[in-house]
């Protein structure tokens, strides 16, 4: 959005606008310590005139202007917090440079007045945010307590989710605390989310980290979530790619663990590879088509996940004609240019809105039918039809995306056919289904209702 007031984005239309016609209901703005008082004492009309300042960028001022925009165009409003006079992201938590000196208890109180003053500025402009984050992606530290930071790291001695409780999240819980009871001073309507990343670290950390966070009194509502399957921090190693089934299935478990709902506070998909990406989800390529695809298959999973109780796509408002400012960012966005949207943001309209649940297309060689009867016992019927002639493949898998079960391997000739799966002994449960080619694989879920 920064770049409408201090570039040539953004001239034509209101990005917000576009979202709101399209289903979205909900703005995630974050914002850094500093405040720019140059904004402050500058028109809102004037602000294009002072050119840019690095001061600008997530300032309690423009993210105020965001948000305002946000309510003329009836979207929820939700804040994260930095804690940081730059972006903040997992295991990279610096706090500003003036809080540096500061020990735990300065800091704490200095987080404190910083959540009751931003959360008091944005009461007196009128606003009504409903959810703050506290800090962004915390699960190793914030606000200069993390490892490498104030906080020594791991020496490997004992387990290392132990070395997390005792060294890392003990200081948190003191910083934790602090924030929300001043946010809390300013507007004691606000619901609270923890936020923390899942990009492919499934080491038992999420459940450790808000059941440390529960047992020492750190008051929430919501569980918040990363969830990439393309990228990973710059200078690590690739994990695991994360599927949807496992992704889900912590979501269940969390929520189970802690009563809390689930808020998927960052998820995207690119519509063109770039440079270090990681691998394209199966059956996703890294096209207009797959990124719409995914996106559409996503929100399908999470609409009748009774866990999640909201999503958030990150930073939507990137064009691909921002490429020369951040090529990755124009790739994960949802627009073309000012005048212009790419497929994923009709998928998003069609299912949000239920237009038409069959706008999105990728050409394929085959097309894959829902099973019938869904939910069933013990058998369903999976139909497809061919194309062309081709060596396909049908297999079952659980929500873990293990295969349970191959009930097609083989070359076969264009055509319209049926197979029956006999669930045998398998327990009640969400299971898939996938078809695939050379080229193409889609997968749909199926319930096993006992």
């Amino acid at each position: 959005m920064a770049y409408r007031e201090w570039s040539t984005y953004w001239k034509y239309q209101n990005p917000l606008q576009v979202m709101k016609n399209n289903g979205f209901s909900w703005v995630r703005v974050g914002v850094l310590t500093p405040s720019s008082q140059l904004l402050a004492t500058t028109p809102y009309q004037n602000w294009p005139s002072l050119g840019w300042n690095n001061e600008f960028w997530c300032s309690r001022e423009f993210a105020e202007r965001v948000l305002h925009e946000a309510a003329q165009n009836n979207l929820n409003q939700s804040v994260f917090f930095y804690f940081s006079d730059r972006a903040t992201h997992a295991g990279q938590q610096d706090g500003p440079a003036e809080w540096l000196p500061f020990n735990l208890e300065q800091t704490a109180s200095a987080i404190e007045n910083h959540c009751y003053e931003t959360a008091s500025y944005f009461k007196t402009k009128g606003l009504n945010v409903k959810i703050y984050e506290m800090g962004n992606e915390i699960e190793y530290g914030m606000c200069s307590y993390y490892p490498g930071g104030k906080i020594t790291q791991w020496n490997g001695q004992g387990t290392y989710l132990d070395y997390l409780r005792d060294s890392v999240w003990s200081k948190e819980v003191v910083l934790l605390k602090a924030a929300i009871r001043g946010t809390k001073r300013a507007d004691s309507t606000a619901q609270i989310k923890l936020h923390i990343s899942s990009v492919g670290w499934f080491d038992g950390i999420h459940q450790a980290f808000y059941q440390y966070m529960i047992d020492n009194g750190v008051p929430f509502d919501f569980i918040g979530l990363s969830y990439y399957t393309t990228c990973f921090p710059p200078g690590s190693p690739p994990p695991a790619q994360v599927t949807f089934g496992n992704f889900f299935q912590l979501c269940s478990l969390l929520t189970s663990q802690t009563g809390k709902k689930i808020i998927i506070s960052e998820f995207s998909y690119p519509s063109s590879f770039v440079s270090d990406m990681g691998p394209i989800y199966p059956g996703y390529p890294f096209t207009e088509q797959g990124q719409a695809l995914y996106v559409r298959d996503f929100i399908r999973i999470c609409k009748p996940d009774t866990n999640i109780y909201g999503i958030f796509y990150f930073y939507p408002d990137y064009q691909i004609a921002q490429h020369s400012i951040s090529e990755v960012l124009g790739s994960y966005g949802l627009f073309h240019n000012d005048s212009t949207y790419k497929q994923a943001m009709t998928a998003i309209r069609d299912e949000l809105l239920n237009v038409d649940e069959n706008t999105i297309t990728l050409p394929k060689n085959f097309h894959l039918y829902q099973n019938y009867p869904n939910p069933f016992n013990p058998t369903t019927t999976i139909s497809f039809n061919l194309l062309t002639s081709e060596f396909i493949t049908l297999k079952i898998m659980n929500i873990l995306g293990e295969e349970v079960e191959t009930l097609i391997e083989e070359h076969r000739e264009a055509g319209s056919y049926k197979v029956v799966w006999n669930s045998g002994n398998y327990p009640s449960g969400v299971y898939f289904y996938q078809m695939g080619t050379g080229k193409f694989v889609e997968t749909k879920k199926l319930i096993l209702l006992r």
